[in-house]
């Protein structure tokens, strides 16, 4: 499925396969997943978004937050992850869509040193095997801050999953953070 091929620089170091903080079952199984398979996929509100196992670093759940001043209403603040400042993006907000109140918030770590992001999803990353998926156009319409993100789209259970370049979504939420 083409649209669903690794992608990224192939000059960049290639990131540690997501890390689950946690001791519960689901947890280790999500990790497990992420060493062993090449896509992840997550929710947001409504949202169903892919990304390759490489780009993300860890998920745990939200720690606290500090906020800060003159930034966009979804850039919650900072937060402190083992000695890391690390940028949380509320993402529901981000996207202008509504979060699923009946699954459980997890922070989801992209990036290290300075270039870590983290954004707030709904539930745990799960694996996602596009071998079981049907390619799909792109919908037409998608959220401002997403839509220069989406390289493909798939249909999976009932489902439509977007296909994510995760650094072009990190970069469009850094040039949209300030915000005075």
């Amino acid at each position: 499925m083409e649209a669903l091929e690794p992608h990224g620089s192939a000059s960049a170091p290639a990131a540690e396969p997501a890390a689950v903080v946690g001791t519960s079952a689901e947890s280790t199984e999500a990790q497990a997943a992420a060493q062993t398979h090449g896509y992840m996929c997550f929710r947001v509100g409504p949202l169903g978004l892919l990304f390759h196992s490489d780009a993300a670093r860890e998920v745990l759940a939200p720690p606290p937050v500090s906020r800060v001043p003159h930034t966009a209403p979804w850039l919650q603040g900072l937060t402190n992850v083992r000695g890391e400042l690390v940028p949380v993006v509320d993402t529901a907000a981000a996207f202008g869509v509504a979060r699923d109140a009946r699954a459980r918030p997890y922070l989801l770590i992209f990036g290290q040193g300075e270039a870590a992001v983290g954004l707030l999803i709904d539930g745990l990353p799960r694996l996602f095997d596009p071998g079981a998926a049907v390619p799909r156009p792109t919908p037409a319409e998608l959220p401002n801050l997403l839509a220069g993100s989406v390289i493909g789209a798939c249909e999976h259970d009932g489902r439509t999953w977007l296909d994510i370049d995760v650094d072009r979504l990190l970069d469009a939420l850094a040039r949209h953070a300030p915000h005075a």
